[in-house]
């Protein structure tokens, strides 16, 4: 394909257009970074969407990992990057062109004196509680340590057992000890008891209870069960063990 031609056909038809309605953009149609000057000869109004396609075509129009190409390549991402009041032309084709070009013309963006950590090193103060970048071949200052550092206190929260702050790696950790999450364990654990305690004997008032027999409670158990009362203490409040047998028999019960 000639992108060449495709991209001079668009700027023709932009320089003939007799007027211009609505919202348009200023294009440099040899760009700056190509030794592109401001004067008029050099300006033309387009279109957001034909801005857009122009800068594509200039991406493709260069051989790839040439000055010119990584310059194109570089405006193009800027393009994209770049709000506009109307918009920009964009489907799946561009978008697949510009992530396949954007880790080479981002490396080349950053190499040398174009990066912001060129020949600078960071440095911090605990004491100041600061983090700067100096020249890289300057001494060292008294109280200052090589490296970034952008954390200085430690992060703490409030226990949820003992109410007391405590230092934290992870944002999952929500005890200062691990007595304090048995404790707190512990104590779920028994209001859940009482809970379920509280509903057996709502249940049981019901019925005429008869320890020690599972056949005689069948009308308890189902209702037990339906309320999300576990065999194990179904059996334990009727006072019977909890055998594979008695088990058994509450399981006919309930199906039955």
């Amino acid at each position: 394909m000639n992108y060449t031609k495709l991209y001079n056909n668009i700027i023709a038809k932009a320089v003939g257009r007799k007027e211009c309605v609505g919202y348009f953009e200023n294009h440099h149609i040899v760009p700056r970074s190509l030794g592109g000057t401001n004067e008029c000869t050099n300006l033309v109004e387009l279109t957001p969407r034909e801005h857009f396609i122009c800068h594509y075509l200039l991406a493709k129009m260069y051989q790839p990992e040439t000055f010119e190409w990584y310059k194109m390549n570089h405006a193009f991402l800027m393009m994209k990057a770049t709000p506009s009041p109307h918009g920009r032309y964009f489907n799946s084709h561009l978008y697949e062109s510009l992530r396949s070009n954007f880790s080479a013309v981002m490396s080349d963006a950053q190499l040398g004196n174009k990066n912001s950590q060129y020949n600078t090193r960071w440095i911090y103060n605990n004491a100041l509680q600061k983090s700067k970048k100096i020249p890289k071949n300057d001494k060292l200052p008294n109280g200052w340590f090589e490296g970034r550092k952008l954390k200085w206190a430690p992060s703490k929260k409030e226990c949820k057992k003992c109410k007391i702050e405590f230092e934290y790696t992870s944002h999952n950790k929500k005890f200062c000890s691990n007595k304090c999450k048995a404790e707190h364990a512990n104590i779920i654990q028994t209001k859940k008891d009482a809970a379920t305690s509280k509903l057996v004997d709502s249940i049981a008032f019901k019925y005429g209870i008869v320890y020690n027999n599972l056949i005689e409670n069948s009308k308890f158990i189902i209702e037990a069960s339906a309320a999300g009362i576990s065999p194990r203490k179904i059996c334990h409040f009727l006072k019977c063990n909890d055998s594979g047998g008695n088990y058994y028999t509450i399981r006919n019960i309930i199906s039955n």
